[in-house]
């Protein structure tokens, strides 16, 4: 792993910060609290400020406990550094071509367009690209089942694996459009012990449902409001759920491309 950077920092959307809730955080927040309400009450008594207090150390304690929930599910340098090296070992994911210097591309086109006496603004479909970017593309279309999704959901599966005895029957499921549906339906079709369902919504294309279907995995159709309930249904009978989007595990394996890409491969 010697060509991955180790000097760079995945920075979160939310991390604690020195001088809000860390050693004292809830002292600072309390202050603050107090402070505030200090200049609409000029002259609090004794026993309004301990009830200031009291109110402001329990919003303290909701902030560090929200706070606490954000880091656990925070995506890390670590977490993809991860998925890069399970994934780089499994069959099921292929290695795609990146374009580089794909801008020329759309200037291509764009020129096109405007021989055509259409406008270049990139109103009619093809964006203009500014001249101080440089394009890449990750042909992801040529991945297995034809899209990224599976490089997520067959690092979701590892970490599956590494929590649970080898011998256990599971029950997945989960809920998808379409290209989740598929790199999931994929991955769970040939495991052991192991039912799968995938919840879609009925005006999905046939043809989806029939790939779905050929790798070994039922589906369920619904109407697109009634989704999430047929969803938290199957939970409460036992089957645990991949989420199709909003997963720590399944983002860091989507991310291992970037450091392909770093890593010119």
């Amino acid at each position: 792993m010697s060509d991955l950077p180790t000097n760079s920092i995945a920075k979160p959307v939310c991390r604690k910060t020195e001088n809000s809730w860390h050693a004292n955080g809830m002292s600072y927040i309390a202050d603050k609290v107090i402070t505030g309400l200090n200049g609409l009450i000029p002259r609090p008594t004794n026993i309004l400020r301990k009830g200031l207090e009291t109110v402001a150390n329990s919003i303290a304690i909701k902030l560090e406990k929200i706070n606490m929930d954000l880091d656990s599910e925070i995506v890390t340098l670590s977490d993809i550094k991860k998925a890069y090296e399970y994934l780089h070992e499994n069959k099921a994911i292929v290695r795609t071509p990146t374009l580089k210097h794909a801008e020329s591309l759309f200037a291509d086109a764009n020129r096109v367009l405007k021989e055509n006496g259409f406008h270049e603004s990139g109103t009619d479909g093809v964006p203009k690209i500014p001249d101080s970017v440089e394009l890449y593309l990750k042909m992801e279309n040529m991945q297995t089942t034809g899209s990224f999704k599976i490089r997520g959901c067959a690092n979701q599966m590892c970490k599956m694996k590494e929590k649970s005895d080898s011998g256990d029957t599971k029950k997945l499921v989960t809920y998808s459009a379409g290209n989740y549906g598929k790199a999931f339906a994929y991955c769970v079709g040939g495991m052991d012990n192991t039912s799968a369902l995938v919840i879609m919504p009925e005006d999905v294309p046939k043809s989806r449902v029939s790939i779905i279907k050929g790798f070994g995995v039922d589906v369920k159709l619904v109407k697109r409001p009634e989704m999430m309930t047929e969803v938290e249904k199957c939970i409460s009978d036992g089957y645990q759920l991949f989420h199709s989007f909003d997963d720590v595990d399944l983002i860091a394996g989507h991310a291992r491309f970037v450091l392909k890409i770093h890593t010119n491969q």
